[in-house]
């Protein structure tokens, strides 16, 4: 899962617009977006979205594998 299906899975508009200002805030090129939002989720990560969603944050994983 990379960090764009991540962002793609925040059903919150506000937090999604918080969340996409501070990814890109420092990014200088269209490709640096591309690179940064092509990253994949580490095993981890992924236990650690996970378990945000299910404490009640705006995120859904399950069209995601």
């Amino acid at each position: 899962m990379t960090k764009f299906e991540v962002l793609k899975g925040i059903t919150d508009v506000t937090k999604f617009s918080e969340l996409i200002f501070d990814v890109l805030k420092d990014m200088k090129t269209p490709d640096e977006v591309k690179n940064i939002l092509s990253d994949e989720i580490s095993e981890d990560g992924l236990r650690t979205l996970e378990s945000i969603a299910r404490n009640g944050y705006p995120l859904s994983l399950e069209r995601m594998q």
